[in-house]
């Protein structure tokens, strides 16, 4: 809901995570004002999960600034290597300065200064004969009760198949599945039936909607890590204390392909 500006507040934060034994920090050169706060706190022994933009790519290919900035960013961070590093979309796979930087990640992987490569992923077409051309290790897809497309034709299991760890973003599909029915935005009074039925569902299993959204996801056997943003320390607590796996209720009901509802990119 809001960007961290606070030094206080992120490393309350930290502390909390460390306490729950949370050890991953995911973070993109473009969320600049998060990076700000980070590097002023001691991420030494942290693993981060670090995702550059298609544009950011374009304009550091030239005269090896990436090699620049990756090695300023590794000192600026106090880490001595990235666990992993990742592509924000396949496009940077089908460009000349994408494929540029791919060939440095793998040498930089090779010297030990990345454990693992990776893409974020918006829809399985994503993996399509082109990127297929490039080892890939992990991968970040959007998986919520209302986008299951990746749950299709056995996709997570073939992504297993190779080797690829997996890692579910957007389990709250940017905070919609947490909003109460009444408290909508008018521009998704489109989709209140949708959303009407998914507040019935969870009520009528006696439950809340972040209840629900954390069992769905901790179900999937393939899923390897969750993704979750948080605006304060309280927030990360509630989320852990609201974790169930108990019964898988069937969710399959809930399922959406409508693009303008699951890609948060067209709202």
């Amino acid at each position: 809901k809001k960007k961290i500006k606070n030094k206080e507040i992120s490393n309350k934060i930290l502390k909390a995570a460390r306490r729950k034994n949370i050890s991953y920090l995911d973070m993109a050169e473009s969320y600049r004002e998060s990076i700000k706060i980070l590097k002023k706190q001691n991420l030494s022994n942290w693993k981060i999960c670090f995702k550059v933009s298609d544009k950011f790519l374009k304009k550091t290919s030239k005269e090896n600034n990436f090699i620049k900035y990756f090695f300023n960013s590794l000192k600026e961070f106090k880490i001595k290597n990235y666990e992993y590093f990742l592509f924000h979309n396949t496009k940077s796979f089908t460009t000349d300065h994408g494929k540029k930087i791919y060939n440095l990640l793998i040498q930089l992987k090779k010297e030990g200064y990345i454990k693992k490569i990776g893409v974020s992923l918006y829809s399985p077409k994503d993996i399509n004969k082109k990127i297929q051309k490039f080892k890939i290790d992990v991968v970040q897809i959007p998986l919520n009760v209302f986008d299951q497309r990746f749950l299709k034709n056995n996709f997570l299991s073939k992504l297993k198949k190779k080797n690829i760890e997996i890692h579910a973003r957007s389990i709250f599909l940017q905070g919609l599945l947490t909003l109460s029915f009444k408290n909508l935005p008018k521009k998704f009074n489109v989709f209140k039936n949708t959303i009407k039925n998914w507040e019935l569902f969870f009520k009528a299993n006696n439950s809340n909607a972040v209840k629900e959204c954390l069992r769905f996801v901790f179900n999937i056997d393939q899923i390897d890590k969750i993704v979750v943003g948080v605006d304060d320390s309280k927030h990360l607590k509630d989320l852990f204390s609201t974790i169930s796996r108990g019964n898988l209720h069937d969710f399959s009901k809930l399922e959406s392909n409508n693009l303008k509802l699951i890609d948060p990119r067209k709202w």
